[in-house]
C-alpha cells in the first residue's frame, strides 16, 4: 500500500543531524532512522510520532541490561545468530502487518537484537585484536558500516518511491537474512 498522503518524513520539522538519518546497506540500513519511520508508518497506524524510538529505546535499554547474562546462557556465537535472525524477521514486520502494536514490538525486539549485537562484536573485537591495531580496525570497522550508508538512503528511497515503504521494510529484512547467509557467524567462525 502507498503512503503518498502520509508524510513519511517531515524534514523542514526534524534538527539537522536528525535530519541526515543513518541508512546504509548493512543491517537495518535501509530502515534505520526509525524516528522518521514512525513518524509516517506508526502515525499512519494510529501510534504516536514517539513510538517506534521509544519502542527501539526500550528493547535497547533492556538488552544493554541482560546481554551478559543472556551470552553466558546461549553462548557467544548462539547469541549473534539470534540477534541477526532476529534483527532481519523484526525488520519485515512493518511490512507485513499494519497493526501498530506489532510494528511497535517488532522495533523493540529489533532494538534489542542491535544493542545485543554490539555489545558482543565490540567486546570480542577488543579481546582480539592488539592494542596497536585497534584504532586502525575501529575505523576500518565504522568505514564500511558508516561509508555505505548513502547508498542504503538511496536505495531505500528509490524502492519507497517505487514500491511503498512496506517494500522498503521486507526488503530489508530479508537483505539482512541473505547477507547473514555469508556471515562469519553463520559459517561457525566466530
Amino acid at each position: 500500500r502507498r503512503h503518498d498522503d502520509v508524510p513519511v518524513v517531515e524534514l523542514e520539522r526534524l534538527p539537522e543531524e536528525r535530519r541526515l538519518g543513518r541508512p546504509d546497506l548493512g543491517q537495518h540500513r535501509m530502515v534505520e532512522p526509525r524516528h522518521l519511520t514512525a513518524r509516517g508508518l506508526l502515525a499512519d497506524r494510529g501510534a504516536g510520532r514517539a513510538a517506534g524510538g521509544l519502542a527501539v529505546a526500550i528493547g535497547s535499554l533492556v538488552a544493554s541490561l541482560v546481554v551478559a547474562r543472556v551470552e553466558a546462557r546461549l553462548g557467544r556465537e548462539r547469541l549473534l545468530l539470534v540477534a541477526v535472525i532476529l534483527s532481519g524477521l523484526m525488520l519485515a514486520v512493518p511490512g507485513l502487518t499494519a497493526n501498530a502494536w506489532l510494528v511497535g514490538l517488532s522495533f523493540a525486539l529489533a532494538g534489542f537484537a542491535a544493542v545485543s549485537w554490539n555489545v558482543v562484536t565490540v567486546s570480542l573485537r577488543q579481546r582480539i585484536v592488539p592494542d596497536r591495531l585497534l584504532g586502525r580496525v575501529n575505523a576500518s570497522y565504522r568505514l564500511l558500516a558508516w561509508g555505505s550508508q548513502p547508498i542504503g538512503a538511496l536505495l531505500g528511497g528509490l524502492i519507497g518511491e517505487w514500491l511503498g515503504l512496506e517494500a522498503v521494510f521486507l526488503l530489508a529484512g530479508v537483505a539482512t537474512l541473505l547477507a547473514f547467509r555469508y556471515n562469519p557467524v553463520s559459517a561457525g567462525q566466530v
